[in-house]
């Protein structure tokens, strides 16, 4: 069976939010929200010099993996507990990732918007990423021209 990075973790989700909470003041985020729904997806918003970033997650397939790497012999967990347990994977793999990122950003490898740039919520509720990922072959192909503003 293939190991699910951080499937072992003890820390609860309430403190993983709480660290990712302060990682994101500590490097100058305004305001921080925390939202899910009832489909398994979970949001991470934060200001940050006056842009929305909006980190998407979807915990389907945390629990899809959890449910396929449970020994036959076991008893199997319940839904509940299947879905609890990929939150808390979720949120530790959120934190590692926006560690990680701010960090190189504060070391100068990455500009802020180069880092989170497909993370940029519009003002529609749509991201960056969720407008221009659908078009990127189109703009390699030369069929989709993306043209810089005039003032």
């Amino acid at each position: 069976m293939k190991r699910i990075p951080y499937s072992d973790t003890s820390v609860t989700i309430g403190r993983s939010i709480e660290q990712v909470r302060e990682l994101l003041f500590k490097y100058g985020a305004e305001g921080v929200n925390f939202n899910e729904d009832m489909n398994g997806s979970f949001n991470i918003t934060f200001f940050y010099n006056k842009m929305v970033v909006s980190l998407r997650f979807n915990i389907n397939g945390y629990i899809s993996a959890i449910k396929n790497n449970q020994p036959r012999r076991r008893q199997r967990m319940t839904d509940e507990a299947n879905k609890i347990k990929a939150a808390k994977i979720m949120y530790r793999h959120a934190f590692g990732y926006l560690k990680t990122t701010l960090e190189a950003v504060d070391f100068g490898l990455l500009s802020f918007e180069s880092a989170f740039m497909s993370h940029f919520q519009a003002p529609s509720g749509m991201t960056l990423g969720e407008i221009l990922v659908p078009k990127l072959q189109e703009f390699s192909d030369g069929r989709l021209l993306l043209t810089e503003k005039t003032k």
